[in-house]
């Protein structure tokens, strides 16, 4: 490697190669989105799984039938048919990474407060 080079990565830079720089902030900024997508995910299966292990603790404390655990377990199925539209919608008009952390504090101050 000659003076002047830099590898990161496995990305060679040269001194003023502003084409590699801009390629490895691209590459950063989607891992980070990325992560930020699982982290997300994550937190919403967890809900759900939650809502489905304390089924059976519900169903008792507050005298309920299957049926009505059924729609309690099939919110999540319902929120999401209703709201992908209107969700897309607003990706389409607001930048994705408004959208995204706009979901991520109302969801966030929802379980604070539960």
């Amino acid at each position: 490697m000659t003076s002047g080079h830099v590898r990161r990565n496995g990305i060679r830079l040269l001194p003023g190669d502003s084409k590699s720089r801009k390629t490895m902030v691209r590459n950063r900024r989607r891992w980070i989105v990325t992560s930020f997508v699982l982290v997300i995910s994550a937190v919403a299966y967890v809900d759900r799984v939650n809502l489905s292990v304390a089924a059976p603790v519900l169903t008792k404390q507050f005298h309920t039938n299957a049926a009505v655990m059924g729609l309690l377990l099939s919110s999540f199925t319902w929120s999401y048919t209703l709201l992908n539209v209107p969700a897309g919608m607003l990706v389409d008009r607001v930048r994705t990474r408004f959208v995204y952390s706009g979901a991520l504090a109302i969801h966030v101050k929802r379980d604070a407060h539960v």
